[in-house]
C-alpha cells in the first residue's frame, strides 16, 4: 500500500519536503527504517516525523538554509518523539500546523498525523505578537495631529476659553505684534470660522490658520501662526483685520468650491522646503532686484485681505516698493506647496502665503496690515 501526502500552498512553506509534487513514501520501508534525524537515515532519505523518506534535491533559488531537507530536520527536533508508534492519533489543528490529508489505495480518508500538536512550532515567516514590541503611537507632530490641534484651538477661541488647550510653560501670545494674554484680545469676541484654510509644518511641529471669522463686533480676516515643543502649545502669532478697515474683502478668500490652496501637489511637481524658502526670498528681493521675481502661472493672483493688488491681481508686479524692516520665513508645507513669511514694511506687519506648484508661484494671498512697530518675534 502506498500513501501520498497531499498538502496547500501554505503547507509547502511549511515543510520543504513536499515543496515540489510531493513525496511517496513506503510503509513497508518506514516501517524497519525509524529515524529521530537525518543522519539516521541511509543516503538520500531525510528523517520526516519518524520514518526515512526520499528527499527532494534543493529546489533552484533556495538558499542552502532554506533546502527542504533541512526545513524537515528542523520541524522534527522540536516535535516531541512519539513513545509509542501506534498510540492513537488525534485530529490536528489546522489552524497551527500544515493542511494536509492521507489517503489509502482503497480512496478511503486516513487520520491526520499526530506528531504535529500544540508544541509545533511557529513557522519563522509568520508574524508573531510580541509584548516586548513597543506600542506604535501618532506622530506628535503628523499632519493630522496638527489639524487636531488647530481645529482644537479654533474651539477654544470660539468659546473664549483657553483652558482646553495643553499650553507649554513658555507660551507667547502676540496680536499683531503686541503681547498678549492668551485667551483675551481677539478671543473676547468669540471669533467663529467662517472659512479657514490650514497650512501644516511637519518639520518645525506647527501650523497656520488663515480665514474669515465672525465675532460679536462683526467679521474678521485672521491669520495665526501655532508653534508646539513637547505636545504643548508654546508660539501663537496672530494677525488680522476687523471689517472695518481699509483692505478687506471675505468674498476674495473664500473659495465657491473646494480650496485650492490646500489640494496636495502632485509629487513631480513638489517644490522641496529650502528651495520654497528660496522662492519667497527671491520675490521680496525683487523690489530692488526685479529680475528676481518668481516665475508665476498666469492665473497667479496676490491678494490683500481678499483684495486684489495693482494690475488685477497679478503675479508678475513685484511688491510695492517699501522698506521691508523685517522678513521671517515662517511654516512651509511642502505637500500643499504652502510657504509662509511674516513681514514688517513702513510699520505694518503681515502675513504672505504662497502657493507653488512645478517651481511657479500659483497665488500669494496676505492677511493683516495693522500698524505695528515690530512682528513681536
Amino acid at each position: 500500500m502506498t500513501l501520498k501526502l497531499r498538502m496547500t500552498p501554505l503547507a509547502l512553506l511549511w515543510a520543504g519536503c513536499f515543496a515540489l509534487a510531493g513525496c511517496t513514501v513506503d510503509e513497508g520501508k518506514n516501517a524497519a527504517e525509524r529515524c529521530d534525524i537525518s543522519p539516521d537515515c541511509s543516503a538520500g532519505l531525510i528523517c520526516y516525523r519518524d520514518f526515512c523518506v526520499p528527499g527532494p534535491a534543493v529546489p533552484d533559488g533556495l538558499q542552502s538554509n532554506d533546502a527542504p531537507t533541512q526545513v524537515a530536520n528542523r520541524r522534527d527536533a522540536a516535535v516531541p518523539r512519539r513513545q509509542d508508534a501506534a498510540a492513537p492519533r488525534e485530529p490536528q489543528a489546522e489552524a497551527s500546523t500544515p493542511d494536509f490529508t492521507l489517503a489509502s489505495d482503497a480512496g478511503g480518508p486516513a487520520q491526520a498525523d499526530a506528531a504535529s500538536s500544540a508544541s509545533e512550532p511557529i513557522d519563522a515567516g509568520a508574524p508573531v505578537a510580541d509584548s516586548a514590541t513597543p506600542v506604535v503611537t501618532p506622530n506628535a507632530c503628523g499632519r493630522d495631529v496638527l489639524r487636531q490641534r488647530a481645529d482644537a484651538y479654533l474651539a477654544a477661541m470660539a468659546a473664549g476659553d483657553a483652558s482646553s488647550l495643553r499650553k507649554h510653560p513658555s507660551l507667547r501670545y502676540t496680536e499683531n505684534g503686541q503681547d498678549v494674554q492668551l485667551g483675551l484680545g481677539v478671543w473676547t469676541l468669540r471669533p467663529t470660522a467662517n472659512f479657514v484654510r490650514h497650512v501644516l509644518d511637519e518639520v518645525s511641529c506647527g501650523s497656520v490658520i488663515f480665514g474669515v471669522f465672525s465675532g460679536l463686533t462683526g467679521r474678521h480676516i485672521i491669520g495665526v501662526r501655532l508653534g508646539y515643543v513637547d505636545e504643548q502649545l508654546r508660539d501663537v502669532e496672530a494677525l488680522g483685520v476687523p471689517q472695518n478697515f481699509q483692505f478687506f474683502n471675505p468674498a476674495g478668500i473664500i473659495p465657491e468650491g473646494p480650496d485650492p490652496w490646500v489640494e496636495p501637489v502632485p509629487p513631480a511637481a513638489r517644490t522641496a522646503r529650502a528651495a520654497l524658502h528660496s522662492l519667497v526670498a527671491n520675490y521680496f528681493d525683487s523690489v530692488t532686484t526685479r529680475s528676481l521675481l518668481p516665475p508665476f502661472d498666469p492665473g497667479c493672483r496676490r491678494r490683500q485681505n481678499g483684495v486684489l493688488m495693482a494690475q488685477q491681481g497679478s503675479c508678475g508686479v513685484p511688491p510695492a516698493e517699501r522698506t521691508f524692516a523685517e522678513i521671517r520665513l515662517s511654516l512651509v508645507d511642502e505637500t500643499s506647496g504652502i510657504a509662509t513669511a511674516v513681514v514688517l514694511y513702513d510699520r505694518n506687519v503681515g502675513m504672505y502665503l504662497f502657493k507653488v506648484s512645478g517651481g511657479m508661484m500659483q497665488n500669494i494671498d496676505t492677511v493683516g496690515g495693522a500698524q505695528a512697530r515690530s512682528s513681536g518675534w
